[in-house]
């Protein structure tokens, strides 16, 4: 009698143990019941992939750029008049620097100034572009070889200068999108 009332515990156990395991796997996900979308209908069946999800479009409330350069020649060189016939616009190049499109960046980036000692742009250094610390020096007040930039016109605003010397900082490439000077620009690159 007491092996029998052993034997029933066990098996009452062992009854228990495998009601709990078949219960967990009910949930799995192995039995199709036709509403999960590309599940198989009949066991065996291949599973049909999903589309891939459609990319997002940037929400842009604004221009437009190609990248920070392009940018940097929009938001700086067209709007502050930089390429007027009288600074440095094709055939005026004042200093020797012409920023007409298409060659601003070659005349810009490690290029030696003529004015003053130094480089026009130090890739990764705009206390030592000497383009930063003119356009600064307009801005803030400081001190700057030769002219503060622009000449009788308004200065850059704080948010156009952090765009350039972002840009600087990362390396002035003439392509592709510098990430840190991006908050700095209205628009979407």
């Amino acid at each position: 009698m007491e092996r029998s009332l052993r034997d029933r515990r066990l098996s009452l156990l062992m009854a228990f143990f495998l009601g709990v395991s078949l219960a967990a796997c009910a949930g799995s996900g192995s039995v199709s019941t036709g509403n999960t979308p590309g599940a198989p209908e009949e066991p065996g069946e291949p599973i049909e992939p999903r589309p891939p999800a459609e990319p997002e479009e940037p929400n842009c409330d604004g221009p437009e750029y190609e990248s920070t350069f392009d940018a940097v020649e929009k938001i700086v060189f067209d709007r502050y008049d930089c390429r007027n016939q009288g600074c440095h616009g094709q055939g005026a190049a004042a200093g020797g620097l012409d920023l007409s499109p298409g060659v601003a960046w070659a005349n810009l980036h490690d290029v030696d100034a003529v004015v003053a000692a130094g480089k026009r742009i130090v890739p990764g250094d705009r206390r030592r572009s000497l383009l930063y610390t003119k356009l600064a020096a307009a801005t803030h007040g400081d001190e700057t070889a030769g002219s503060p930039m622009p000449i009788g016109l308004a200065a850059l605003s704080e948010q156009d200068l952090e765009l350039v010397g972002w840009w600087i900082y990362g390396g002035a490439p003439e392509e592709g999108v510098v990430l840190d000077a991006e908050p700095f620009i209205d628009g979407c690159l």
